[in-house]
């Protein structure tokens, strides 16, 4: 009974926190209607990894070493943002291209997409400092200063799966034909949002450390 008192909290909170729209919904969508299914899996399962590492990150006291080393914070925010303004650029310099046609380029530049899928997945989400806060104080709150071994056993994997089947979803849903015919129709425009709103999120982290 203790154990639920302190892993249902976590899991519920961190669960809102999954389903609001941010970086990783986005590079997930856009994986998923400009790619294919598997590449939108693909993704959330780089996407469940890097919240697995945030949750043992956090477990081991994550928001003691941001208070305890401001710079370190501020150095993740700024590496942070710079990749999701990469992410942005690459995004925003594709947008006029056809769907054919990017398939043809990414399939002459990896030979491995579902990799590639699982690596953009990991990076969108390990570089997201807002999400490692969330981590570090949802864990702060609710669970001891010094967690139990059993405490690393069942969150870590309920975590991973939280996000990885979360994002699976959303992955199918937006791989559907409907889905994709209409993102066809409209690639040009809805890969300028996506860019842009990439971009802003990322700029707004860079700034925010100035």
């Amino acid at each position: 009974m203790g154990l639920l008192v302190i892993v249902l909290p976590i899991i519920g909170t961190l669960f809102i926190g999954a389903i609001s729209p941010g970086p990783s919904f986005i590079v997930v969508a856009k994986s998923s209607l400009g790619g294919s299914r598997g590449k939108g899996v693909a993704v959330a399962f780089g996407i469940g990894l890097a919240s697995a590492v945030f949750a043992v990150l956090a477990l081991g006291g994550l928001h003691v070493i941001f208070e305890t080393v401001p710079w370190l914070y501020v150095g993740f925010k700024v590496l942070g943002g710079s990749y999701l303004v990469y992410l942005a650029y690459k995004i925003f310099v594709n947008a006029k291209k056809t769907l054919s046609e990017v398939r043809v380029q990414t399939g002459q530049q990896a030979k491995r997409p579902v990799l590639k899928g699982v690596i953009l997945g990991f990076l969108t989400q390990i570089s997201n400092p807002k999400t490692a806060i969330v981590f570090a104080s949802v864990f702060a709150t609710f669970m001891n200063r010094e967690p139990d071994m059993v405490l690393y056993l069942v969150l870590v994997p309920m975590i991973f799966l939280l996000e990885f089947v979360w994002y699976t979803v959303v992955a199918i849903l937006l791989s559907n034909s409907g889905s994709r015919k209409i993102y066809a129709q409209a690639k040009t425009t809805i890969d300028r949002v996506t860019a842009g709103l990439l971009g802003a999120l990322g700029i707004k982290l860079v700034s925010d450390t100035l």
